[in-house]
């Protein structure tokens, strides 16, 4: 069974809040309780699961319904909470090359509080064989508090870092509701090692992130997405011909409203959208855009076969 890392720091929010005890009185009415019960019905957002690819070579599941993926630079991506809050909320996701992990820690931490902060090992979610270091601390601020936590762990020659920051009202409901969605972003994450030659050598440092094919009669449209050497590398294969190189994304969506990314490589634009799930079933993949709008249905580039379009670009 697949085990669930929860931020521990944040899941202190349900043992260390107070529960308000009320009493029930002849004046609440069944108008007052339905109406109540619809409106938080109505409220509840569904789930809008998408994956974000860092060009480091990792990649997360986050609902987007609830969350929104910002950008800060090639190395570093904030996921930021858009539900009701009682102040900033977001996870942090940093790749700085060459850092140690336990030094990074202490750094960020550092600024934090005075004193030097517990320090405590466990391992990355969905990675057993990766340690991570963490912290926490929680601090008051009039009527909230502010919850801080980082983890980091090494990766590719430097380290990975995930920082969490949430400002919690004591309201059990919209604080767990918060810290759900942080905590399952965090445990969804996944790491991408170099791709290995046949002779046991890193192939130009390449870095598989992932890719779809197109399996129609009248479309052989194939996307691969790599990293190198930090850079975002697109391949893209039709019709006989190769497009590569980096590559620009931007957030875009079908007539029907279907979100989907939106990729520019060699002044041609093309869609591509991994449905949940995508990585840890093989047979999961998504829908591609083709360069006049057209939608299909796509299925999971083998790695081997993303390989072999980086052998047709030399």
């Amino acid at each position: 069974m697949k085990k669930r890392f929860l931020v521990l720091t944040m899941m202190c929010i349900l043992t260390g809040s107070l529960v308000a005890c009320g009493t029930k009185t002849e004046e609440t009415t069944e108008q007052t309780t339905t109406e109540a019960t619809t409106e938080a019905v109505t409220e509840a957002p569904q789930p809008d699961y998408m994956e974000y690819i860092s060009p480091d070579g990792w990649s997360v599941n986050y609902d987007a319904s609830v969350l929104s993926a910002e950008e800060v630079d090639e190395h570093e991506a904030n996921f930021v909470y858009t539900g009701d809050s009682a102040g900033a909320c977001m996870l942090t996701i940093k790749y700085e090359e060459g850092a140690d992990p336990e030094e990074a820690l202490k750094t960020v931490t550092s600024g934090w509080a005075e004193d030097e902060l517990d320090v405590i090992e466990g391992v990355l979610p969905n990675h057993e064989d990766i340690t991570t270091y963490s912290s926490s601390l929680d601090s008051n601020e009039g009527e909230t508090t502010l919850s801080q936590s980082i983890y980091t762990c090494a990766y590719n020659g430097g380290t990975l870092s995930f920082e969490f920051l949430i400002h919690m009202s004591g309201d059990d409901a919209t604080d767990m509701a918060i810290s759900d969605a942080l905590a399952n972003t965090f445990d969804s994450i996944k790491l991408e090692e170099a791709a290995t030659a046949t002779d046991g050598t890193a192939s130009e440092d390449i870095v598989y992130m992932g890719g779809l094919y197109i399996s129609e009669p009248d479309n052989d449209l194939e996307l691969a997405l790599f990293k190198s050497s930090g850079t975002p590398i697109a391949i893209v294969s039709k019709g006989g011909n190769i497009y590569y190189g980096e590559y620009e994304t931007e957030d875009a969506k079908t007539s029907d409203g279907t979100e989907y990314t939106k990729i520019t490589v060699e002044n041609k634009e093309f869609g591509y959208f991994f449905d949940e799930g995508y990585g840890e079933d093989s047979t999961i993949g998504g829908f591609l855009i083709d360069e006049d709008g057209t939608k299909y249905n796509a299925k999971p580039l083998d790695e081997s076969v993303a390989m072999d379009l980086v052998e047709e670009t030399k």
